[in-house]
């Protein structure tokens, strides 16, 4: 709303619109009211509900009584493969070494008569001393939650005593054999060791390395990159890194344990927050998630580039935590039965080699601009934000196609029947939607659901044949492709689940075929990519080039934008307004301030209100 003595300015003769309008169009109030049209379309912020919370990379903390009888807290990772059989992906130190059992999640409870002093030698083995990176520096904005910088007895703390196998620091390892044999029964409702839990079993590399031990001791060994999900579950040499920098503080022995003090009620922005409170390491994450987006789009508005580079754009902004986010974090959600594709360490959408080494992860409040995210970005189609907000294929697709094609999938009052028929462009009633959706749904097969986790064209062939499989041994008695040989007859490694397959690739749309020695072989399709193998190659810049190479684009953005800014939604009698606002916005090059500075000169955007500035010095209504 105006104030008085800006109306008396517009009033007064000799005021200059234009220039006036010009001025606006370079400050961030600009850039936040159209920003906020895309916010209020996309909602791009993510809530509690998704939790970002991944064993390779959260640390907990439990209390025990050290060898001299003070208590302690000892920080761990649930999942980490350890070398001994009682503790292997555990808590470090066994039940007869402390007085205390491990459930899963909450604090020790009393075992034999405990809790005990640990025993020394057990201790001094166990467990380091580290100095974490979250206690090694500062930075404005960046403020740990109440208890972290503290221990048991309130005592402020700059290191912490962690498990020894957590303390290790390279960034890749040799697998490691389990040390609990995968022969050697384990019943649930009474472990071994006075554990809680059975001890996991061999991972797949660890199976396949047995195998080859089994066979030969100096069989050469697989290397596994520290930072992901493999390397947490197949090498007890893989640690947190070097100050811990691939782990995330929790001040608790729970799932998601609080981290970190920032605002939880933002409702008029984050520079001007409601309340500062302790939140979880995945509120964290959650929460500069958004602010990416945030200035990312708000470079593009302040900038006066294209438009269409909310989309395409490989350019990006981190602050510290993010840095530390792509670097050491992220990429501990790969690689998951990846590897029974070669997919042992991850190819990034965002090539955390491309921050500069100057960000740490205490520059809250600086924001550095990146000026190549890699190969794979594509404006914010390929932000964690978006992945995450919008977890799967089809989901992604549809929000896109509503907010910048402005076209939505209604099928109308259509009688489903019965079909056995897996391909939804072609099963009727389905086919109305899913004939659009399917394909557009496609350039996001290669980015895993609910994750950022990108699949490679040469680790995960669309449509992968009998030459990709008789070449990969490790896939060839999957539940996608199967043949009648057992493995043991060709000195194959143990068969695995049908699971390592389908979580890639579609078993409804696997083709037998009888192929030499009567020999079942044939194609499948990687998943979600059935409708278009095309559109899942080129990815979600694909998906950005077709979106903004037809002129529905600028029509769309001409809608959203007018309508916004109208206060309501436009019928047929503003068709001619938005065709020219079109038309503007592609020919000043999809700037938005051209678009901008034509809507508010027009007349329906001076007739929006119905109040005259003689109502407004009278109070309003």
């Amino acid at each position: 709303m105006p104030t008085r003595a800006e109306v008396a300015d517009f009033e007064a003769d000799g005021f200059d619109t234009d220039a006036w309008i010009d001025e606006q169009l370079k400050g961030p109030a600009y850039a936040e009211r159209v920003r906020r049209v895309y916010m209020d379309l996309m909602r791009m912020e993510v809530g509690a509900n998704f939790q970002f919370v991944q064993g390779s990379t959260v640390l907990r903390r439990v209390k025990v009584k050290d060898p001299t009888g003070k208590d302690t807290y000892v920080y761990f990772r649930g999942g980490q493969r350890r070398g001994r059989a009682e503790t292997d992906g555990v808590f470090c130190l066994t039940p007869d070494e402390t007085g205390l059992q491990w459930p899963s999640l909450v604090e020790g409870t009393p075992y034999n008569g405990g809790p005990k002093n640990a025993d020394a030698t057990a201790w001094s083995t166990y467990t380091k001393v580290v100095t974490p990176w979250w206690l090694s520096g500062t930075g404005a904005g960046f403020v740990l939650a109440d208890a972290l910088p503290k221990e048991v007895d309130g005592t402020p703390v700059t290191q912490i005593r962690v498990c020894a196998e957590e303390a290790q620091e390279p960034d890749t390892a040799d697998v490691t054999l389990s040390p609990f044999p995968p022969a050697t029964a384990c019943v649930a409702t009474a472990p071994p060791f006075a554990r809680m839990s059975c001890p996991p079993r061999d991972s797949f590399l660890q199976s396949k390395y047995r195998t080859a031990f089994t066979k030969d001791p100096n069989a050469a060994k697989t290397q596994v990159a520290c930072d992901t999900a493999t390397g947490f579950g197949s090498s007890s040499l893989c640690g947190c890194g070097k100050g811990l920098v691939r782990c995330m503080p929790g001040a608790g022995p729970g799932f998601d344990n609080v981290g970190f003090k920032f605002p939880s009620r933002v409702p008029i922005g984050w520079d001007a927050p409601f309340d500062q409170v302790d939140q979880t390491q995945a509120g964290w994450a959650r929460m500069f998630w958004g602010q990416e987006f945030i200035h990312f789009l708000d470079d593009i508005l302040t900038s006066d580039r294209s438009f269409k580079e909310v989309l395409t754009g490989r350019q990006g902004f981190v602050n510290g935590p993010l840095a530390q986010f792509y670097r050491d974090v992220a990429p501990g959600q790969c690689c998951g039965n990846g590897v029974y594709y070669g997919y042992n360490e991850p190819e990034a959408l965002f090539d955390a080699t491309k921050i500069p080494a100057s960000v740490t992860p205490y520059d809250v409040n600086t924001w550095t601009k990146v000026d190549d995210r890699g190969p794979h970005a594509s404006g914010f189609l390929t932000m964690p934000v978006f992945l995450t907000k919008y977890g799967s294929r089809r989901a992604r697709a549809h929000v896109l196609w509503n907010a910048f094609a402005c076209k939505d999938f209604i099928a109308g009052n259509l009688a489903l029947k019965p079909s056995s028929e897996p391909d939804l462009t072609k099963r009727d009633g389905c086919n109305v939607c899913h004939a659009t959706l399917e394909p557009i749904a496609a350039y996001f097969a290669r980015v895993q659901e609910s994750t950022w986790v990108y699949l490679p064209q040469d680790k995960f062939p669309v449509t992968p044949g009998k030459p990709f499989f008789d070449g990969n041994p490790d896939l060839k008695y999957q539940g996608c492709i199967r043949d009648f040989r057992s493995p043991a007859a060709d000195g194959g490694p143990p068969p695995v689940s049908n699971g390592a397959c389908s979580n890639y690739y579609d078993p409804a749309f696997t083709y037998p075929v009888l192929g030499d020695a009567g020999v079942v072989d044939g194609s499948t399709t990687l998943r979600g990519a059935y409708a278009s193998p095309v559109n899942a190659d080129k990815g979600p810049e694909g998906f950005a080039e077709q979106l903004t190479s037809t002129s529905q684009f600028e029509s769309c953005v001409a809608e959203n934008v007018t309508s916004a800014f109208l206060g309501r939604s436009l019928t047929s009698d503003d068709e001619t307004l938005k065709d020219t606002l079109a038309s503007v916005l592609a020919n000043g090059g999809y700037r938005m301030s051209e678009l901008v500075r034509a809507l508010v000169k027009s007349d329906a955007y001076k007739a929006a209100n119905n109040l005259s500035s003689t109502k407004w010095r009278d109070g309003g209504l």
